[in-house]
């Protein structure tokens, strides 16, 4: 569930400096009800190539430089100066019961569902960047200028409706479920966070171009990068978060 194109149809500068293009890319993931994603068997790694550049893949250099990826942390990394991080957007949907069952069943009558998976999950996230940036002409060349990438979320999260109705320790037992489920999907979101932070890097880095369309060429290609890398790093995270807090076994007791 993604895309990576140009919003804004791209011209040559008239003058040395014009703003450009925005471009989007939009990543789903999810909160898996009682299974881990559909590939988490797949192994993930981290190594640098040989451009010196941090890559993330299933499958990696046959060196001792790749590491498998072992999730990442809700805390999120700090963001760079062209990086702008927007509140996540909630979407909720109803679920009903007094008992952990009947709050299980609900889900998986009333949550979202995946394409990924096949079956409806406790919980998903969406996570967009958008990014614009100015070109500069400069001695026949064409260079970035320039650019601020922004990272929004939407979390679709489950809402209790009749809580009043059950006992306090099925209450109790929300509560935590809820929590463990939001604090997963802000870990989503540190994904992108760090997803951004790399763009910026890559982006701050590129050197000038004979044409701005070569520039907007490689631009893109940078995004797609960071598409599949990233794509890849969430269902890592999947596999090692979700079987740890396992919300849907919990409920289901």
């Amino acid at each position: 569930c993604c895309y990576c194109e140009p919003l804004t149809p791209y011209q040559i500068p008239a003058t040395n400096r014009k703003s450009m293009c925005i471009f989007r890319l939009l990543i789903f993931v999810s909160v898996v009800t009682l299974l881990s994603p559909a590939g988490a068997n797949a192994d993930v790694y981290k190594w640098i190539g040989p451009d010196g550049r941090v890559h993330y893949g299933d499958n990696p250099p046959q060196d001792k430089s790749a590491k498998p990826v072992q999730g990442a942390s809700s805390a999120g990394p700090a963001t760079l100066a062209e990086v702008e991080i927007e509140e996540s957007t909630m979407v909720y949907f109803p679920i009903f019961g007094t008992t952990p069952r009947e709050l299980q069943d609900s889900i998986r009558a009333n949550g979202p569902y995946s394409q990924i998976v096949k079956q409806h999950v406790n919980a998903q996230i969406g996570w967009r960047l958008n990014w614009k940036f100015d070109y500069i002409r400069d001695r026949g060349q064409c260079r970035i200028g320039k650019f601020k990438i922004i990272l929004s979320t939407e979390i679709t999260f489950p809402k209790w409706m009749n809580p009043e109705a059950a006992d306090e320790s099925v209450r109790s037992l929300w509560n935590s479920v809820a929590k463990d489920i939001r604090t997963h999907e802000d870990g989503h979101k540190a994904i992108g966070v760090e997803g951004a932070n790399v763009l910026a890097r890559r982006l701050r880095a590129l050197p000038p171009f004979d044409t701005c369309e070569e520039l907007n060429a490689e631009i893109t290609r940078e995004g797609k990068r960071i598409y599949a890398e990233y794509s890849l790093l969430n269902r890592a995270y999947d596999r090692t978060e979700v079987l740890k807090i396992k919300p849907g076994g919990r409920l289901a007791q």
